[in-house]
């Protein structure tokens, strides 16, 4: 992972978790700031697992594209 996307996904995970802070601190009641934690939790959960998985998947296959085209020199 890059140095600008690394910083990208820390300046999001930064934001989400002040947003959470200033609703949880907010008047809103706590059964309404509980109901949009769990569902911003299970949304960010729908969109970075496969985002996550597919990386892994891809780094897998780049790897082993490697070690074919390295034993095919040799």
């Amino acid at each position: 992972m890059s140095t600008h996307a690394r910083v990208a996904l820390l300046v999001i995970a930064v934001l989400v978790i002040g947003a959470h802070v200033a609703m949880w601190r907010s008047d809103m009641p706590r059964d309404v700031a509980f109901r949009f934690t769990v569902i911003n939790a299970i949304a960010w959960a729908v969109v970075l697992g496969p985002v996550f998985l597919v990386a892994r998947w891809l780094n897998a296959v780049e790897r082993r594209n490697a070690e074919r085209e390295r034993g095919e020199d040799r």
